[in-house]
């Protein structure tokens, strides 16, 4: 499928917007939401968005005030029909910059929400003023996926760049469902659908229909003055550390923490699972295997992700997982060992995160 159409638009020009003085101080924000594409996040309101027609419907504009009222910067968010190779698409990045006679600085890849995140770097003259720009895409297992493009006066880019990378935490799917990471030789994802609202459910944890071999000992999870009482399947061997366990078994070979969080102060299950995720990205040199898993145990969401590489002192494993406690709580569950583990490691901590009951402290 050809991307040339779009990239060219995406890369064209942009004429500079009228001045805007830049903001003082922190503001209140609005949120952009594209069901098509299937993603949402927030931006101060001070951001201003340009109407698009409805055959646009799938594109946003946004002018962003910098400290130079004079330098304002640009961002475009579209739906691009892409489902090749990662590979390719940022050659084609490389190839249209070339015809431009721009310069790519840079190109490399992030995670976003667990899904790789495609980015070049382009510098650039535009009337007679230096311009920086990158262009991003979400590499996701759907037919459309989301893009973006960030410009500016090179002089003020690091900042236009630093205000986008916060609205970038609140970045979120419209289902609250964790995506995928695109795989061309399976078919594309369903478009997603917008979450229902569901009513504010109790912090309970309902056991399984086959009931686990649960210790009779109960653990204590705590988030300032709440407390949820802990019971988990035998094997297990846990140490309470003031509200946050440490958990290990002979046949695991390491140690892992669960603790308690709100959505309140840490955001949604999915943004710190994905903000988790985006620094343990830096510890590896090579992953040689990822695995991410987003399942519904009981009526609850649990989502993980498991990576086992290599860092520069040697092999490392990672298991991040985050699950629902009900109300604004949530629990999450972290593992960092440097050593490589198997997939029956895998299998025993998604065991504990699924059989493990949470029910309010008596």
């Amino acid at each position: 499928m050809s991307v040339l159409p779009l990239l060219l638009v995406l890369m064209g020009q942009t004429q500079t917007p009228s001045a805007t003085p830049a903001p003082q101080q922190p503001v209140d924000h609005k949120t952009f939401s594209n069901p098509r594409v299937g993603f949402a996040f927030d931006y101060p309101s001070t951001w201003q968005r340009t109407k698009m027609p409805k055959k646009k419907r799938d594109e946003a504009h946004f002018q962003i005030p910098t400290s130079d009222p004079k330098a304002m910067a640009v961002l475009q968010v579209t739906g691009a029909n892409y489902r090749g190779e990662a590979k390719t698409w940022q050659q084609v990045q490389v190839d249209i910059n070339r015809q431009l006679r721009r310069s790519i600085t840079r190109q490399w890849q992030e995670e976003v929400l667990g899904v790789p995140l495609l980015l070049t770097k382009i510098e650039y003259t535009q009337k007679d003023v230096p311009e920086t720009a990158i262009v991003a895409l979400v590499y996701t297992r759907t037919n459309k996926k989301l893009n973006y493009r960030l410009e500016a006066p090179t002089a003020v880019f690091p900042e236009a760049e630093a205000q986008f990378r916060q609205t970038l935490l609140s970045l979120r799917t419209v289902s609250g469902d964790a995506p995928e990471e695109e795989d061309p030789g399976k078919p594309a994802m369903a478009p997603p659908k917008p979450a229902e609202k569901t009513p504010t459910v109790v912090a309970l944890v309902a056991p399984p229909t086959k009931k686990p071999s649960l210790d009779s000992k109960t653990y204590s999870l705590a988030f300032e003055q709440r407390r949820l009482d802990v019971l988990v399947e035998k094997g297990w061997q846990i140490k309470n550390n003031d509200g946050v366990l440490q958990i290990t078994r002979p046949d695991l070979g390491a140690t892992a923490t669960i603790k308690l969080l709100s959505t309140i102060q840490a955001g949604s299950m999915q943004q710190s699972l994905a903000s988790i995720a985006n620094k343990e990205i830096d510890l590896f040199d090579v992953v040689d295997l990822r695995d991410n898993s987003n399942r519904n145990v009981h009526g609850h969401q649990i989502l993980d992700i498991w990576r086992c590489g290599k860092a520069s002192s040697g092999p490392l494993t990672t298991f991040h997982g985050v699950g629902e406690a009900g109300g604004d709580l949530f629990w999450s569950l972290e593992l960092s060992v440097p050593k490589a583990l198997g997939a029956k490691q895998k299998l025993q901590l998604r065991k504990f995160c699924d059989e493990m009951v949470l029910q309010p402290s008596k």
